[in-house]
């Protein structure tokens, strides 16, 4: 989803389309975040939890 969003904001011809696309964007980011959350939480026993949510949140950050 995020790719589609991604290139439909790069061919947008309207503000409406861009919109629409950014908003697809948006939610893919959305879901990409919890998901990876969840599989942070899941996957680390609860001691290291908080450096693995801690660092999947900063880099993140610097992927924006």
């Amino acid at each position: 989803m995020l790719i589609l969003g991604s290139f439909g904001v790069s061919i947008a011809n309207s503000v409406d389309i861009l919109i629409v696309f950014r908003a697809l964007q948006g939610l893919s980011l959305a879901i990409l975040n919890v998901s990876t959350l969840a599989i942070v939480t899941e996957s680390l026993p609860l001691s290291e939890r908080r450096k693995g949510m801690v660092l999947s949140l900063l880099l993140l950050i610097w992927a924006l």
